[in-house]
């Protein structure tokens, strides 16, 4: 049973290092691994920035789309083998110092 449960958890953490796959990997029901300078200012700004989402011309928002940001869940223990070294954080542009798993809750 935990082998599965793994797996399946596993496969739904994806490791982003642009903006632009933040709120879609989300949407997708995924927890994101991000390069984040570890700031509380920037944790809540990646909260308000990923629930919002920018509607094109003519487009009109689904009721059922989740307005709620992600929120910091942990600082994996065991970090990404690469490190953060060269990434600027998701948020700010500063160099990152750590990876940060975020998500949503449903």
């Amino acid at each position: 049973m935990f082998t599965r449960a793994k797996k399946v958890y596993d496969s739904h953490v994806v490791k982003i290092t642009s903006w632009k796959d933040v709120v879609p990997s989300l949407d997708a029901k995924n927890l994101i691994l991000v390069p984040w300078c570890n700031e509380s200012k920037c944790e809540d700004d990646i909260k308000e920035r990923s629930g919002k989402r920018e509607l094109a011309e003519g487009e009109t928002e689904d009721d059922r789309a989740p307005s709620m940001g992600a929120k910091s869940l942990c600082i994996p223990f065991e970090q990404p083998s690469e490190g953060v070294e060269g990434l600027d954080c998701i948020q700010c542009g500063k160099k990152a110092q750590i990876w940060g798993l975020f998500g949503r809750s449903y």
